[in-house]
């Protein structure tokens, strides 16, 4: 079988596409790519096409949809659906993140509703989508777990990490790994570190770029800047960093964690339970999306659904009971098998069977 999926084949942070590309080409031939949608369409070139996130399906990544874009990718996907080209499209998000014109929701709910079949990474998703769209019909859907990650080293020794990070053993380390998207993560992040009542205890933020970029030393910000974050770091313990890690390097802060803290809120999915889990580490996270039933899957701890309504007290009991070797022996076991290549890869086939109207020999 010949399967198109549309994504840019460049390099980049989020492994996701990749990790789903090589666990289908296991059975089937396939290639990565976007130009190749927007090709003349001919029969039988691909017998499926399947789309990730649809702002990823132009030519230039992530850009804003205009009325020119959406109708652009309406015909093209309209004409392979027409050529007898199946569409699977995986459900990331709702809708997308800081959308600034109306036509990135138009986008979403076109390729949702038009697609023939759709992806899900939990159980809360396609009891959304069924809600949401109550009147698409012919729809086909599967459920996947969220593949495992290759680029880590997720047998670093803690002590080990530490010592390289120069973070001593002692000091109860919470780490908010990837990017803050909004002040308001920063906040809930802080509000939970606050609750923790281990002493000597450090935040580290891994990358806050986005929401508290540094100010030019020609601004005189940076300077009220600069003695905040120092008087932060030396006095409450809370650290600013504002750049991309390489894998070796994010290693190395997960690895050297005891605790991570996922402070965002109204979001679908998180690849980050899975990368917490091949860690073997305790994550405190919100129940909200299908973060709600991973969290209750792993064992990791909730802070509420929109705010942090955990109490002191529950969260560090939690903490108490969990933050040890037997549950981090256990996390790191069950994520391999929940989450492996093989589940995906029978999950996946068996959606795309349905999609085509294959049909098996029983």
């Amino acid at each position: 079988m010949h399967i198109l999926v549309v994504f840019p084949n460049i390099e980049v942070e989020n492994e996701f596409v990749d990790r789903i590309v090589s666990i289908l080409q296991r059975d089937h031939t396939v290639k990565k790519d976007v130009e190749a949608f927007w090709e003349e369409v001919k029969p039988d070139k691909y017998d499926l096409i399947i789309l990730n996130w649809p702002e990823t399906c132009f030519k230039k990544i992530w850009k804003q949809i205009t009325q020119q874009d959406y109708e652009s990718f309406v015909t093209q996907m309209q004409e392979w659906q027409d050529a007898g080209t199946k569409v699977l499209s995986f459900r990331h998000n709702i809708y997308r993140h800081n959308s600034v014109t109306p036509f990135n929701d138009k986008l979403y709910d076109y390729i949702y509703t038009q697609a023939d079949g759709i992806i899900h990474l939990g159980k809360y998703s396609l009891n959304h989508y069924n809600k949401a769209y109550p009147t698409a019909v012919g729809v086909h859907h599967g459920i996947i777990p969220h593949p495992l990650y290759h680029n880590f080293d997720f047998e670093k020794e803690k002590r080990v990490a530490r010592k390289e990070l120069k973070i001593p053993q002692r000091t109860f380390f919470c780490l908010v790994p990837g990017w803050v998207r909004s002040n308001q993560e920063v906040d809930l992040a802080i509000q939970i570190f606050n609750k923790i009542r281990q002493r000597p205890a450090r935040l580290v933020f891994m990358n806050v770029f986005k929401v508290k970029p540094l100010y030019s030393k020609k601004d005189i910000r940076f300077y009220f800047q600069i003695i905040k974050e120092f008087y932060d770091r030396h006095f409450k313990g809370i650290y600013l960093k504002r750049y991309v890690l390489s894998s070796d390097a994010f290693s190395r802060y997960v690895a050297a964690a005891d605790l991570l803290i996922l402070p965002r809120t109204g979001v679908l999915n998180s690849g980050n339970l899975t990368m917490a889990a091949q860690f073997g580490k305790l994550l405190v996270g919100p129940s909200c999306g299908n973060l709600r039933e991973e969290i209750e899957r792993f064992g990791f701890i909730s802070f509420g659904t929109d705010s942090v309504t955990i109490s002191e007290a529950e969260l560090n009991l939690q903490i108490r009971e969990k933050a040890n070797l037997d549950f981090t022996s256990n996390l790191k076991k069950q994520v391999l098998i929940d989450n492996s290549d093989c589940q995906i890869k029978t999950r996946l086939n068996g959606l795309i069977d349905q999609v085509l109207g294959v049909k098996k020999d029983v």
